[in-house]
Parts: structure tokens; sequence; C-alpha cells
């Protein structure tokens, strides 16, 4: 949030923004893409498995490859134009928010049972 406020304060006629506004936008962002992300991401997984069986590294994979250059996009357009930093950050979070269902699942079929409790923990 600090940074995407010193970019848009950066803007002409941006002054009167608070970094509690930006704040607020930036969880308000973060809390949506957490709802809609890992659902999305555990459905993916689901849908996916069915004819795939190893489909969930590579979900996670596509996440993680996608949210790069899209989170990359908001730290450098923050300054010229924040609605598009606001929508990048959104799809760059969304795609991350994917994985955080499939990698719990992944580590309860890698690891044996009697250790599952410590991985988790770790995780």
């Amino acid at each position: 949030p600090k940074f995407i406020y010193l970019g848009l304060v950066s803007q002409p006629g941006n002054e009167n923004i608070t970094l509690n506004d930006v704040s607020f936008i930036f969880g308000a962002i973060t809390m949506t893409t957490g709802i809609i992300g890992v659902p999305l991401g555990s459905y993916l997984s689901q849908r996916f498995n069915r004819k795939y069986p190893r489909a969930d590294p590579y979900i996670c994979a596509v996440g993680l490859i996608l949210s790069a250059p899209l989170l990359a996009g908001a730290m450098l357009t923050v300054s010229a134009n924040a609605n598009l930093a606001y929508v990048l950050v959104f799809f760059g979070e969304l795609a991350l928010n994917l994985n955080w269902a499939i990698v719990a699942d992944m580590l309860l079929y890698v690891v044996v049972p009697t250790r599952r409790s410590t991985a988790e923990a770790f995780q």
C-alpha cells in the first residue's frame, strides 16, 4: 500500500489521497481475490485432475507465471494510471491465490501420513 500511495501522490491532482484510503482499497482487493482465487484454484484442480492426473503443479506454475508480470506491471503503472494499477494488482493476486488450496492438497498426497502434521506446520 505504501508503494501505491507514493505512486499516486506523485500524480498531479492526487495530493489529497491518504495512506488509509489506499490501504482500504488494497485490503478490499486482497480480500476479494482471496475469496475468489482459493475456491477457483480448488475447482480448477478438481476439474483438470480427472483428465490429467498431474495437473496440480501446472496450475500452480501458471498462476505464478501470470502473477509476476501482472504485479510488475502494477508497480510500473501506478505513477501513471492508478485504476490500471489496481486492476493489475487484482488479477495478479487472483493468480497468486490459485495456489493456496492446491499446495495444501499436494502436501497431503506427497508427504507420508506420519509426517503430515509437521509438514503442514512448516508450510
